[in-house]
């Protein structure tokens, strides 16, 4: 999914006006919307669904470290792209609900590792490669082993399950390492 679908507009001047752009607030395009109730209807029984995002969904709670701000999901400033998220996540719970076949969520945008259960299905949020914002800044060094933050995933379909192997710098107390349906 690409939670980040939003046009960039210009000014009158011809530059992309910084509010307009990619910056943070929610946004799924029709296209999306009306894909994914399809697409989750087609996958073949017995098969395993892993979703990736940009953004957190509206209509998770539960994460481990406390919002500092929901501005990605923020209905004042966003009522529309909040609506969609919205409808993205009830597309999936409901899904799950009758399914049980989402092994989970992955996604980014806040920079940090997090994980929690929403809906019966496990969400993950990734910290970012970059050491000089999000989880561990100010302790990652430019030039250290711990500068960058990837992640491998071993996926098995078969036994329901997912492990992450981090390379670089993890926040220990909300990187999750491994889950299972």
């Amino acid at each position: 999914m690409d939670g980040f679908d939003q046009p960039d507009e210009l000014e009158d001047n011809g530059k992309v006006d910084f509010y307009s752009f990619r910056h943070g607030y929610t946004h799924y395009d029709v296209d999306q919307l009306k894909w994914l109730p399809g697409a989750l209807n087609n996958v073949p029984a017995g098969n395993k669904i892993l979703v990736f995002d940009h953004i957190s969904l509206n209509g998770v709670s539960g994460w481990k470290q406390e919002e500092r701000s929901p501005f990605e999901n923020n209905s004042i400033t966003n009522p529309t792209g909040v609506n969609e998220s919205n409808e993205i996540f009830r597309d999936l719970t409901n899904y799950q609900s009758n399914n049980r076949n989402i092994l989970g969520t992955i996604v980014g945008h806040t920079h940090e590792d997090d994980q929690t259960v929403a809906g019966g299905i496990q969400f993950i949020r990734q910290t970012c490669a970059l050491s000089d914002r999000g989880d561990g800044q100010g302790q990652r060094t430019i030039d250290g082993r711990d500068n960058n933050a990837w992640t491998i995933l071993r996926i098995s379909p078969s036994a329901g399950t997912v492990h992450q192997y981090r390379f670089g710098w993890s926040n220990t107390g909300t990187f999750l390492n491994n889950w299972s349906l």
